[in-house]
């Protein structure tokens, strides 16, 4: 089993965002987290992906 840290480690080395793959400053807004979360799962699905991330740093 990947760790938590791995797979970050992994993530955070691709050399751009995906569909299923995003990363986050200070970004936060309570009315669309929800929205959010359901594209990145969709992008996930689409691209044939078990997991999407959403990774905020």
């Amino acid at each position: 089993m990947t760790s938590i840290i791995d797979t970050v480690t992994n993530l955070i080395s691709l050399p751009h965002e995906y569909e299923w793959l995003d990363f986050k400053g200070n970004w936060f807004s309570k009315d669309e987290i929800g929205e959010y979360i359901f594209a990145i799962s969709n992008g996930a699905a689409l691209s044939g992906r078990e997991y999407g991330y959403i990774i905020w740093a």
